[in-house]
């Protein structure tokens, strides 16, 4: 797929277009950020109706284990060229018998879908993956990870499926230990918080005021920790990466703090980007606070 792309060290400016004006204003019904773990009617039915949208081919792939595999590999196939055919070609080598040529079958349906329609589908092949064998999966997650380094380098949309597929899959094929519980309060996790806010005041603008506007804003959030921006070349994956695991430490009031700080950086121009709602959906994942979709016109916070 072809988002904005990020490196080992830094993240490139721009990505999809707005996805919707969710802001920190009040309206109807209750916030995201106060419904994290709690979906609503209103989002089941709101998830329901994308559904309804995708071609029932797709669906039905992603509703059983070896079409959900080529449904997630499909959604990192590249668009065109060189990084393409050696993906392909990955999978006609390593994957399982066939799974290169219902990826292909499916491509064409999957290329076309708006980016809306991608984290919906994510959750409903992940439930089909979980029933794969210990081996297959073991496959699956090589696999995963060659189609997405096949560039050499991340985008923003693959470093978010990575995420959302082994948060969900690695408890029922690895031995995952809870977090631990080190700390009741952000002030001494204030470097990963600031990782957390300068990614995504980075994502939303490729102005740097604007990009110091929407990360003060954030940080307006967490009083007395000590947050500071900055530069995109230091805001990168492997930076964020480190930054979830020492979050997912502190206790869930300020976890869903954080949370708060987030919704306030990337509504801080009113709208409310795909890459920016799918790279927080990630980052509370991530933080074991997992978020509903954001409903269109839905306050953030």
């Amino acid at each position: 797929m072809r988002d904005a792309a990020i490196g080992t060290a830094g993240f490139a400016a721009g990505g999809p277009a707005a996805v919707g004006s969710a802001t920190g204003d009040a309206g109807a019904g209750s916030s995201a950020i106060a419904q994290v773990g709690q979906p609503s009617a209103e989002h089941i039915a709101y998830a329901a109706a994308l559904v309804a949208r995708l071609p029932s081919s797709v669906i039905d792939a992603a509703r059983e284990p070896y079409g959900a595999r080529a449904v997630i590999y499909a959604l990192l196939i590249d668009g065109e060229g060189e990084t393409r055919n050696r993906q392909l070609d990955q999978l006609a080598r390593f994957g399982e018998l066939g799974i290169d040529a219902e990826t292909r079958r499916l491509l064409p349906e999957i290329e076309q879908l708006e980016p809306r329609y991608r984290l919906p589908l994510i959750d409903i092949a992940l439930p089909s993956l979980a029933t794969l064998s210990p081996d297959q999966y073991q496959a699956f997650k090589f696999n995963l990870r060659a189609l997405v380094v096949a560039d050499q380098k991340i985008e923003l949309f693959e470093w978010v499926l990575q995420r959302m597929a082994f948060t969900y899959l690695r408890p029922h094929f690895e031995r995952v230990k809870p977090p631990r519980i080190r700390h009741t309060s952000l002030r001494k996790v204030s470097e990963p918080c600031s990782v957390v806010l300068s990614i995504l005041a980075h994502a939303g603008s490729p102005d740097e005021n604007w990009v110091r506007t929407a990360f003060e804003r954030g940080a307006s959030q967490l009083s007395g920790v000590a947050v500071s921006l900055l530069p995109r070349e230091r805001a990168g994956l492997r930076e964020l990466d480190r930054a979830l695991k020492d979050l997912a430490e502190v206790d869930p009031s300020s976890r869903e703090q954080l949370l708060r700080a987030c919704a306030v950086c990337i509504a801080a121009d009113r709208e409310v980007t795909q890459a920016e709602g799918e790279l927080v959906r990630a980052i509370a994942d991530g933080i074991g606070c997992p978020m509903p979709p954001l409903l269109p016109g839905q306050p953030l916070y």
